[in-house]
């Protein structure tokens, strides 16, 4: 990596500030490709002092370099009005893909470990959807599904109705086996998707771990949008 530095150095003109600033946005972009962190700030320490600039410097430079590439994204500002309505009817539709997922993974103990390879309960949204996803899995790792034993969970009337409506959400009527598993595919996708984008929004841009993270979760959603997920 340090030898195809120097050969990058002959590309720009060393002895201008625009010329240095270009070869640092560059190399910054090269980092990235490390998917390792410890090897990834290893580098950026050698290249911090072989080229004489600080490290927190460069650190920041890398993390500039992958908002401005959407591996990761700096805080969102206020939405404006006429933007709000279609968040709106985006979060709608992304709480009726979390519910009906619930709703398999409850009526379908089969589909349960298959589903919770790729969803976890950080996935869902925070509040009662995630609660509701926290003692499922608790209870699945313990042997036996219960929803009644989850809504006992919830005593105010209008989180025990929302928390029992999380379990009685179809879609669509799904005739066929073909059909079933290209729909629990699809919200399995828009799931994890969303869980990515959220995490991606929150995420400080100098938090390197953070980044490493999510660089994995979207290997791994790439790779699920490629295999076949059967209900059988």
């Amino acid at each position: 990596f340090m030898f195809s530095l120097e050969m990058l150095e002959r590309e720009y003109d060393m002895a201008s500030p625009e010329g240095k600033t270009d070869f640092f946005k560059e190399t910054a972009r090269r980092l990235l490709a490390f998917e390792d962190e410890l090897e990834r700030n290893n580098y950026i320490e050698a290249v911090a002092s072989a080229y004489k600039v600080s490290r927190e410097s460069l650190e920041k430079l890398v993390a500039k370099t992958a908002v401005n590439s959407g591996m990761a994204k700096p805080a969102s500002r206020p939405r404006r009005a006429e933007g709000a309505a279609k968040e709106k009817h985006r979060e709608d539709g992304i709480l009726t893909s979390q519910k009906a997922l619930l709703t398999w993974m409850i009526e379908d103990e089969k589909l349960f470990g298959k589903i919770s390879s790729y969803i976890h309960p950080d996935d869902f949204s925070p509040g009662i959807y995630r609660k509701v996803a926290e003692l499922l899995y608790e209870q699945y790792d313990n042997g036996g599904l219960n929803p009644a034993g989850i809504l006992n969970h919830f005593t105010e009337e209008a989180d025990h109705r929302e928390a029992a409506s999380l379990f009685n959400t179809k879609i669509r009527q799904l005739k066929t086996k073909e059909e079933e598993e290209q729909a629990l595919k699809e919200i399995i996708l828009r799931v994890k998707s969303h869980s990515i984008d959220e995490r991606t929004r929150e995420l400080d841009p100098a938090d390197m771990a953070g980044l490493q993270s999510l660089m994995g979760e979207k290997r791994k959603l790439e790779g699920l949008r490629t295999l076949h997920i059967s209900i059988d």
